[in-house]
């Protein structure tokens, strides 16, 4: 899906947008490295990364070396380009940004899962609830870009929470998502919970995700 996206906004061919995927998740690889990933042979010249070039979604940086008494050239590709970048980034990608967040605050917690202390606590479920609100205001006021932004800083906030509790939270989303996964479609308004036929529901038999080894070990309440 995201690549698709890619594709839609900047109307790359599908093999530009591959190469430009490997090179955004390869920051600072050498001429070599992304030569032999794409077979693309041994000069920088390759088409497909010149047309990235000449689009500026890549810079081409040139670096000097020595080797065996012999000066020469190599080359370093690297992608530019924000959007793109953003286009682009997997939900692993966002974990590392909010890290790098709350670190530049002071805000950090690197060990184990864990009970927030109550102060923190209070201050998450008021903001997660702030954010909830002003993406209610967005939609009442017809505001998409409002929706937009709220959205992301709810996203955003709750990323932060969890960093702060110590899930690890790829794992765990990976469970549930195999558990949501299996759920389906309600076939009338009356199955699910929330009243509507475009709710998903849990099937016959269905069993939620199973977390509890991922929040362990887990201190006593602060």
């Amino acid at each position: 899906m995201q690549t698709l996206l890619a594709l839609k906004q900047h109307e790359l061919p599908v093999n530009e947008a591959l190469v430009l995927l490997w090179i955004l998740k390869h920051p600072g690889a050498k001429q070599s490295e992304w030569s032999e990933a794409f077979n693309m042979g041994s000069t920088v010249s390759s088409p497909v990364v010149r047309r990235l070039v000449a689009k500026k979604l890549v810079k081409e940086e040139t670096a000097k070396r020595v080797e065996a008494g012999a000066a020469f050239k190599t080359y370093t590709v690297t992608a530019k380009g924000k959007s793109i970048a953003d286009t682009l980034h997997s939900p692993v990608n966002y974990m590392s940004d909010v890290k790098d967040f709350h670190e530049k605050f002071g805000l950090t917690h690197n060990d184990g899962p864990r009970f927030l202390p109550k102060e923190l606590s209070d201050l998450s479920i008021h903001c997660l609830k702030e954010e909830v609100k002003e993406y209610e205001d967005a939609v009442n006021e017809g505001d998409l870009e409002g929706q937009f932004d709220a959205l992301i800083d709810l996203v955003y906030f709750a990323f932060g929470r969890a960093y702060l509790h110590g899930f690890p939270f790829a794992l765990g989303w990976e469970r549930v998502h195999g558990k949501n996964m299996e759920k389906r479609r309600a076939a009338k308004s009356s199955e699910g919970k929330r009243g509507s036929m475009l709710d998903v529901v849990k099937p016959e038999g269905w069993t939620p995700p199973d977390l509890t080894d991922l929040v362990r070990p887990q201190p006593s309440k602060q």
